[in-house]
């Protein structure tokens, strides 16, 4: 989808990558688009959006690829 960030855009363990596609996760959410990037490298993000957006996985990915 063209305008959509995927998980394999980012610079994830491979597998972080088979785990979030054994869930049929492709495209980020915006809420994962934005922070992703900032969480990855270590740096501290804050988030707010509604139940459902992927908050969780915006924060548990980094978490794990640490």
């Amino acid at each position: 989808m063209e305008g959509k960030k995927r998980f394999v855009d980012f610079a994830l363990p491979d597998q972080i990558l088979r785990a979030v596609q054994d869930l049929k996760f492709k495209y980020c959410t915006p809420v994962q688009e934005k922070t992703l990037p900032f969480s990855i490298e270590g740096k501290d993000i804050i988030g707010k959006a509604q139940t459902g957006t992927g908050k969780t996985a915006a924060y548990a990915i980094p978490i794990v690829d640490r």
